[in-house]
């Protein structure tokens, strides 16, 4: 599952992070490769991180979820703190583009996460995702390898019309890889205007592939 490679005449319905540093950049993605007035649009703190949150926490845990620390931590609720708020936002998410299939026969639903996410970092407390200030490129792009793909999921399975969920990862440098599920790998589909080394897909090169190797997958 891709983007469509030219501005299709029924628009894709695009999700990114309500986070105002990704805002321009996603939205410059967005018209660069073609889709400047084709595509509606829904903002979650998080991008995908709140649909299909429950699997999200569950697979990120490495281990929240024994037994014993369960017991001691009450460990559901220390390794998934955000069930009622993102639980709001998966709602808001699935009436938006319900409404919007009203207006248009909708077949493509983009998700597009971001580096450096806050809303992860408060809501998967267990998954290890690097602090404020932190860099662990391969880290950060496990966890949202395994975020997208519990969300991509969760559309298919909600909406039986939408048959292409292409998954996007922005970094700081407004870069952006597309997600392969059965590949488990990447490909830099845009390079953003930045140069910050700290990118996560900085160095990279147009349409290269990108393998990351993710433990606890």
């Amino acid at each position: 599952m891709s983007l469509p490679p030219n501005p299709p005449s029924v628009p894709i319905f695009a999700c990114y992070c309500i986070d105002f540093r990704y805002d321009a950049l996603s939205g410059e993605f967005l018209r660069a490769i073609g889709f400047e007035n084709s595509y509606f649009l829904a903002t979650n703190a998080g991008a995908a991180l709140p649909l299909n949150y429950k699997e999200s926490c569950k697979d990120n845990g490495c281990g929240c979820h024994d037994k014993k620390r369960e017991h001691k931590e009450k460990g559901h609720d220390k390794c998934c703190p955000g069930k009622k708020p993102l639980g709001v936002l998966q709602d808001s998410f699935v009436t938006n583009l319900s409404i919007a299939l009203t207006l248009r026969p909708i077949t493509t639903v983009f998700l597009l996460n971001h580096q450096d996410c806050g809303a992860i970092r408060a809501f998967l407390p267990c998954s290890g995702y690097p602090g404020v200030g932190e860099v662990k490129k391969n880290k950060e792009i496990c966890i949202n390898a395994r975020i997208l793909t519990n969300a991509r999921d969760y559309v298919k399975k909600k909406f039986d019309n939408i048959t292409n969920i292409p998954l996007g990862l922005i970094d700081v440098n407004g870069t952006v890889a597309e997600y392969n599920v059965s590949t488990r790998s990447w490909r830099i589909i845009y390079l953003g205007p930045g140069n910050d080394v700290n990118g996560l897909w900085f160095g990279r090169v147009k349409d290269e592939i990108v393998h990351v190797q993710c433990n606890c997958h």
